[in-house]
């Protein structure tokens, strides 16, 4: 792991129970650069990415990229989903330095969006809780402004799951306060052993371990 992760610490768990590998290091160069056209179709056009107009070999890697969790294969044999990116609806709206704007699947994949764009970022996403706006800005890697400042982020323990998007990204979500965070775990009889309750910079941190190609 790189270095950064060695560093990482977490106010209230013990970070060897967050410290996760990239996608990107899982994967070998020919499907990174499938993974990054997929990403980049979806955000492009605004729709689900469709196998069936491909040639076999990119196929081939299509599902290789499926069996490393890379993405996940709808009944139809479409791709709506391919961490950060959704084609469907999201709560969590990111806005890209260039002007694009993508859904993204959970809190963590709208923070990890600057890394897999290697882009400044602008978030739009609401407390799953009480429906608070929430804002996020991200310059360089870091958050220059926080709406409401005590955001926080519900975080899976992703370790733990082979499928993220069928078992982590639907409780995932941003939160106004970490009381409303821990309230809505309680109220949701959320699994307290595998789900943490982190702050925006420190949910930037996951996302940062989590699609930064380099790190």
């Amino acid at each position: 792991m790189a270095d950064f992760r060695s560093n990482l610490k977490f106010k209230d768990y013990d970070a060897s129970r967050i410290l996760i590998d990239s996608i990107a290091s899982k994967l070998t160069q020919r499907e990174n650069e499938v993974r990054n056209m997929i990403i980049n179709d979806i955000v492009n056009n605004g729709k689900a990415f469709v196998i069936d107009n491909v040639a076999d070999d990119i196929k081939e890697i299509i599902l290789a990229l499926k069996a490393k969790n890379a993405l996940a294969i709808a009944e139809d044999n479409n791709i709506y989903s391919i961490y950060p990116v959704s084609a469907q609806c999201s709560n969590h709206k990111v806005t890209l330095k260039d002007g694009r704007e993508l859904k993204a699947m959970c809190a963590v994949d709208a923070l990890g969006a600057t890394y897999t764009f290697n882009q400044d970022t602008k978030i739009d996403s609401k407390c799953t809780e009480c429906g608070k706006e929430i804002k996020v800005v991200v310059v360089g890697g870091n958050i220059v402004s926080l709406e409401p400042t005590d955001a926080h982020v519900l975080h899976a323990d992703l370790n733990r799951f082979d499928n993220w998007s069928c078992s982590c990204c639907n409780t995932m979500h941003f939160f106004c306060s970490k009381e409303h965070c821990l309230e809505w775990v309680n109220k949701n009889n959320v699994c307290k052993d595998s789900n943490f309750c982190i702050d925006a910079n420190e949910a930037l941190s996951v996302g940062r371990m989590i699609f930064s190609d380099n790190e």
